[in-house]
């Protein structure tokens, strides 16, 4: 008796002290978002977030991400969180093995682009020919794309051209600024982001075609009601109405989020399939 009380008051204790409100259910939900950027600069976009999610389901709903591409998998693999932003290479392994389901996607398609200074001598793709570009992480769609990008136009990466990886867009385009490299890889949104934020000014010289956007999954645990509300919230924040949701879409960098269809991303099923990408 005494030891069950004791139990008792312990788990009471741990719900004062995580700041559980007595009028929502125990257990909290996570929204996990892939690191594509680092933690410091996603929380301000995403905790705001799952704070619009938590009044929507009147559960909590907790920001999550990782320091690093690979431990975000492996905990989406575990399937850790309830909803998760996933970049398109990871649809496929969650929806199709890890218990997910689509919600809504970034109406944008995904491109990458190549990026230097606006001062740069550098004009095309071949003046970078014997020369340092610098990528994002080799796990991401970004680095891939590029890579099938110079194949297909004869350049050999390795060799013709040296790709660099770096741990996100930030420590990618600070490789150009010091002159480690002389272009970076990144998302097409980038140009515009770290324009603002460094206060630069860059210059896109190539462009690949484009591939089904990020997407908002939910694990197929949490009651269809509850992920029917969540995606008519997210899809009507692209109606104009409300200025607060707009800004949440910028800075996400979307305009508009659009319902993801499964098959719309069997594009990147064929991707794939046609590499020797390892998610792990």
């Amino acid at each position: 008796m005494r030891v069950s009380c004791l139990l008792a008051s312990l788990v009471a204790l741990a719900g004062v002290s995580t700041g559980w409100s007595a009028d929502l259910p125990a257990k909290n939900y996570t929204l996990g978002v892939l690191p594509y950027v680092s933690a410091t600069r996603l929380e301000p976009i995403y905790a705001p977030i799952s704070v619009e999610m938590s009044s929507a389901l009147g559960r909590r709903v907790d920001f999550r991400t990782t320091t690093e591409d690979s431990l975000f998998y492996r905990k989406l693999e575990q399937q850790a969180y309830d909803f998760a932003l996933v970049q398109p290479f990871w649809y496929p392994p969650a929806v199709d093995r890890f218990g997910y389901v689509p919600l809504v996607r970034f109406a944008e398609p995904l491109s990458a682009v190549v990026m230097v200074l606006a001062d740069s001598p550098i004009s095309s793709i071949d003046d970078l020919i014997g020369k340092t570009v610098a990528t994002p992480p080799e796990i991401t769609p970004i680095a891939h794309m590029i890579r099938r990008e110079l194949l297909e136009r004869g350049i050999r990466p390795g060799e013709d051209i040296e790709l660099k990886a770096f741990r996100a867009i930030d420590s990618c385009i600070q490789q150009v600024i010091i002159k480690a490299a002389s272009a970076c890889v990144g998302p097409h949104f980038a140009p515009r982001m770290l324009e603002t934020k460094l206060n630069i000014r860059l210059r896109t010289i190539l462009e690949t075609p484009g591939i089904p956007n990020f997407s908002i999954l939910a694990h197929s645990r949490v009651p269809l009601e509850e992920r029917r509300k969540i995606k008519e919230m997210l899809l009507s924040w692209g109606n104009g109405l409300s200025d607060k949701h707009l800004n949440l879409l910028q800075r996400m960098n979307t305009r508009r989020l659009v319902p993801a269809i499964d098959t719309d991303y069997d594009v990147v099923r064929d991707f794939l399939r046609g590499t020797n990408i390892n998610n792990n």
